[in-house]
């Protein structure tokens, strides 16, 4: 059974409930194609989340071990920068996306909108 690096979480499991003494989990459905092949793009099919529940990507801001863990299974994902920029395009302001949380993508785009000032300027 694959691990999530650094974790004893299985990389097919779906955190319920983290503490810094358990994580309880359970086995999820692999994403399906049908759901991954819409508006989005086929890239989902390939990523290391396909087989993780989304709301692992949704902790609490306060809960530094579930960040952790999310960001830790963004970490050798080969469609990370895929992953970023659709949370970059929908404007996502929420969960973990591309390896990075909500306040770190708009650190991202806010870099962007300077560039464009300075380039057009």
């Amino acid at each position: 059974m694959e691990l999530i690096p650094g974790t004893n979480v299985p990389k097919n499991a779906v955190v319920d409930e983290v503490s810094r003494f358990d994580i309880a989990v359970h086995q999820t459905e692999p994403l399906e194609q049908s759901q991954a092949t819409s508006q989005e793009g086929n890239w989902k099919l390939r990523a290391n989340c396909r087989e993780v529940d989304t709301s692992v990507f949704y902790p609490h801001d306060s809960d530094r071990l579930g960040i952790k863990i999310a960001k830790s299974i963004c970490d050798d994902c080969v469609v990370r920068s895929e992953c970023l920029e659709f949370a970059l395009d929908i404007r996502d302001d929420d969960g973990i996306y591309g390896g990075l949380k909500a306040d770190e993508r708009r650190k991202i785009l806010n870099s962007r909108r300077r560039i464009g000032k300075l380039a057009t300027g």
